[in-house]
């Protein structure tokens, strides 16, 4: 699950056993402060979610995801697998996680929770401590933010006809 996570928030490959490491102590630490007021799941997503943010902070990591889910991977793939059609997958994959780079933290968040993570706006509301309507007016704005910007990522946009 904590993998799933970090992957899902781009953090690499080579620094997610680190990530995994802070976290794992960070939890150690605050275990016996834990009431059990809130899942176990949710206080665990809080905890990775902070030692994400710090790494990034601390070391710049600002990359674009890499992966998608297969519903995502299906809709940006071309039809055929050839050399132009995996370029065009690619860039528009690119294109896509840059615009989601650029969202705020908030819209950010619940989009990568609700399209990566296909998790349902209830599940959401839980893991952000947030009432159901606000997610829901969050994925809303982040989803029309997100197609807004779309169109300013796309090269093939910003040429003239």
């Amino acid at each position: 699950m904590l993998r799933t996570w970090l992957h899902r928030y781009d953090v690499s490959a080579t620094d997610a056993d680190d990530v995994v490491q802070e976290v794992f102590i960070v939890i150690n630490r605050q275990l016996p402060h834990f009431r059990g007021d809130a899942k176990l799941t949710t206080w665990l997503f809080r905890i990775t979610e902070r030692v994400v943010r710090n790494h990034r902070r601390w070391w710049g990591v600002r990359r674009i995801m890499t992966h998608l889910s297969p519903r995502q991977r299906e809709t940006l793939a071309g039809p055929g697998p050839g050399p132009a059609e995996e370029l065009e997958r690619r860039e528009a994959v690119a294109d896509a996680y840059r615009v989601i780079d650029r969202l705020p933290e908030k819209y950010r968040r619940v989009l990568i929770l609700s399209e990566l993570e296909e998790l349902p706006p209830d599940e959401i509301a839980t893991l952000l401590e947030a009432r159901l309507e606000t997610v829901r007016v969050w994925l809303h704005r982040a989803r029309r933010m997100f197609l807004d910007n779309l169109g300013d990522a796309d090269p093939e946009a910003r040429k003239e006809p």
